[in-house]
């Protein structure tokens, strides 16, 4: 499958993004690109502008120290925070979650900011537009009247399936979200979401994710990542 039509921007910093957010109100946001690509292959997503962000080295800082915690900017892959030092030491449970995300390759692109924003799914969700044009109906996600998963459900009840998400919460993450006018927001992760599977998250259109706080754990916390 192709990839629709669409003009590409690639800003420098974070006020260049802001200002295309602006501009060009049918636009997304691509930095590993690993679950948005598919999408637009799909059909589900199809932006008249794709912004690439990758050369923004401000959000792909590791930080941390004893007394302010870690930072982590939302371009840092999930691979370098599965293998980062202080991660492992302080934050294990973190760690060991970016570490089971999909296959090597995609921890390599898929970014940390691309993981807690990722959409919820389900196989009615997550399909080609040829296979969507042979159902007379659609589901909630893609503006029908129906859900797929459980028949005569008055809700989405797609799956919010990202790893990081549940350790960053257990860790007492925040997340900074700018939005169109340049304000940062600082919220609790847990504040991040709805609850709801249709919209997963609170983002707006013009709002990004800048980066992740955790506070360092008191001393002797220990934390681990299962994976179900």
């Amino acid at each position: 499958m192709r990839l629709p039509r669409f003009e590409y921007l690639e800003p420098t910093n974070v006020k260049e993004i802001i200002s295309l957010l602006k501009k060009n109100e049918d636009a997304i946001l691509v930095a590993g690109g690993t679950d948005i690509l598919p999408k637009m292959k799909q059909r589900i997503v199809t932006p008249k502008y794709v912004i690439n962000v990758t050369k923004i080295e401000d959000l792909k800082k590791i930080e941390f120290a004893e007394k302010k915690g870690l930072t982590l900017g939302s371009l840092v892959t999930l691979d370098n925070i599965s293998k980062s030092k202080p991660v492992i030491e302080k934050f294990t449970a973190l760690a060991q979650a970016a570490g089971r995300v999909a296959s090597p390759q995609l921890r390599n692109m898929g970014t940390i900011g691309g993981n807690i924003s990722i959409e919820s799914m389900c196989m009615y969700f997550n399909q080609s537009h040829e296979w969507r044009k042979g159902r007379p109906h659609l589901c909630f996600k893609l503006g029908g009247d129906r859900c797929f998963v459980v028949k005569g459900s008055k809700e989405c009840l797609a799956l919010f399936q990202a790893d990081t998400p549940p350790a960053l919460i257990a860790l007492g993450a925040q997340v900074t979200i700018v939005g169109s006018t340049g304000k940062e927001k600082v919220i609790n992760i847990e504040d991040f979401y709805t609850q709801k599977s249709k919209k997963v998250n609170i983002l707006k259109p013009t709002d990004f994710v800048k980066q992740i706080h955790i506070p360092t754990p008191p001393k002797g916390t220990k934390s681990c990542y299962l994976k179900m």
